[in-house]
């Protein structure tokens, strides 16, 4: 059994897809990406940052507010009076604390994110999880994730968030 681990959330499902290939005039599943860079629009507005993906306007910054890589389903768009993500917040799944209970229910695999991510993230992340693998081993009674550990996948996280995803809350 494998579960996914560690890396940002992709959805894939009710039409986001085809509304990236809309925006972005390019398939994702086709150009291996959804928010290909030949589409990414960054623009200095008056009220900050605005991210566009093939001149849709996915979402704006304040100057204090630190830019996510722009794509259709973590934008944060303008409904009635309201503003807010309505598909899904920018953040990456991080199950470090669960490896415990993966390993006591069998799991001999955990997938982690890499592709179409640099040398420099593939290797801080897999170090993370190997070390925290090999303390589980060592001591699975004691296992506890690091603080540091914990703050190095954060880093690397979508909007620096971490959430356990779909193992934490129940489906809508």
């Amino acid at each position: 059994m494998e579960v996914f681990g560690v890396g940002g959330l992709c959805v894939m499902v009710e039409g986001r897809c085809s509304l990236s290939g809309y925006a972005c005039g390019t398939s994702p599943n086709m150009a291996g990406a959804c928010s290909p860079a030949h589409a990414v629009r960054w623009q200095e507005a008056p009220s900050g940052l605005e991210s566009r993906l093939g001149g849709v306007l996915i979402d704006r910054y304040r100057r204090d507010e630190r830019a996510a890589y722009p794509t259709v389903c973590k934008g944060r768009y303008r409904a009635g009076d309201a503003t807010y993500y309505a598909f899904e917040e920018p953040a990456s799944l991080n199950v470090l604390e669960l490896l415990p209970e993966f390993a006591r229910i069998g799991v001999r695999a955990v997938k982690l994110e890499g592709r179409q991510r640099s040398p420099a993230y593939v290797a801080q992340v897999t170090a993370v999880w190997r070390a925290a693998i090999d303390a589980l081993k060592a001591g699975p009674e004691v296992f506890s994730p690091r603080p540091a550990w914990q703050d190095a996948l954060r880093r690397h996280a979508e909007g620096s968030q971490a959430t356990l995803g779909a193992y934490s809350r129940p489906w809508k």
